[in-house]
């Protein structure tokens, strides 16, 4: 009997130290991995131009990772990056500020850049607001899309469209502690086009 209970302790202490390094290792797989941006001044005409201030120094303390993959405290499920844009020359009418998203990479590759998702003013990687006599605060929230493949969509019951990448793991070594960098594309137009 003694010897019984003995063996199922041990065997519960194996499977608790699997569950340990699952949980350890999972929570992880993105940790390091960086968000930086950059930012130029537009010029629209000879004597006008678009001014963009950044205010994102407290964006390169945080790490990006996956949804439900936070596990320090500097983990971060979101990146949420802010600019002011104004002209310097005061605005005759209301305009479109068209702002897009491109030239997404991880470690100046694009292989892996659909895992990242880069919503403007939560529109999406496009967005038009509208700027006249004020400043506005345009926000950018980054998020990292978690890399799934087949095997691991069917071990875990999802659905076969969450496959992202052909290999997880090496989508993981690729990307792991590596910089996101993507250009934000400032237009203005007329409300009337």
């Amino acid at each position: 009997m003694e010897r019984s209970r003995t063996i199922n302790l041990s065997v519960l202490i194996l499977l608790l130290l699997g569950l340990i390094f699952s949980v350890s290792s999972a929570f992880a797989f993105f940790q390091d991995l960086n968000v930086s941006s950059s930012v130029d001044v537009i010029v629209i005409q000879d004597s006008v131009s678009l001014v963009v201030t950044e205010d994102n120094d407290h964006a390169r303390t945080w790490r990006l990772v996956p949804e439900n993959r936070r596990l320090f405290t500097n983990d971060a499920e979101m990146i949420v990056l802010n600019y002011d844009v104004e002209t310097n020359r005061q605005l005759a009418e209301p305009v479109n500020l068209i702002i897009e998203v491109s030239g997404i990479t991880i470690n100046q590759q694009t292989t892996y850049a659909h895992l990242v998702d880069v919503s403007i003013v939560e529109q999406g990687p496009r967005a038009i607001v509208e700027l006249y006599e004020e400043p506005i605060r345009i926000t950018v929230q980054v998020r990292l899309i978690e890399p799934i493949d087949e095997a691991e969509a069917l071990a875990l019951g999802l659905d076969l469209s969450s496959v992202n990448v052909a290999d997880s793991r090496f989508a993981y070594h690729e990307i792991a502690g590596e910089n996101i960098r993507f250009e934000l594309h400032f237009t203005l137009e007329n409300q009337d086009s």
